[in-house]
């Protein structure tokens, strides 16, 4: 769509204060959502999806190179579970991720005993979920 999005106030502070000929800002889960805005001469927006794909190319290249190479450990598929299902419970706010549980998860030093504390916690969850939903059928 062309046209001003939802971000545009911040697509355009960001252009003018670099100065740039165009800008593609693109928001995850920002106060307003999630979303993309752009400001930019025609010829790059036709020439947008090809430089994103190029970009996608690089990122995964990026990823599974070096030491993102290697399947995860046992420990960091279940650290990465537990902090997902923690994030979906509500148990685990985007501060708590931003105060650095991804980027240790990442380096495979994240606490034991904060992932069995977690285990808990959503185990306690679960079980109370449970609960309810049994409450609600015919015995």
């Amino acid at each position: 769509m062309i046209g001003p999005g939802k971000y545009d106030d911040v697509c355009t502070q960001v252009r003018e204060q670099t100065q740039a000929e165009g800008v593609v800002l693109i928001i995850a889960d920002g106060k307003l959502g999630s979303g993309f805005s752009m400001q930019a001469p025609i010829d790059l927006h036709a020439a947008l999806p090809g430089v994103l794909e190029g970009l996608a190319e690089r990122i995964r290249t990026d990823w599974t190179a070096g030491e993102n190479a290697d399947p995860m450990s046992e420990y960091q598929t279940a650290a990465f579970m537990l902090l997902t299902l923690g994030k979906a419970a509500g148990m685990l706010s985007r501060e708590d991720l931003k105060a650095g549980l991804v980027a240790s998860l990442r380096a495979g030093k994240l606490s034991p005993e904060y992932l069995v504390y977690l285990r808990d916690k959503i185990d306690a969850v679960l079980r109370e979920s449970k609960r309810d939903d049994n409450e609600g059928q015919p015995a």
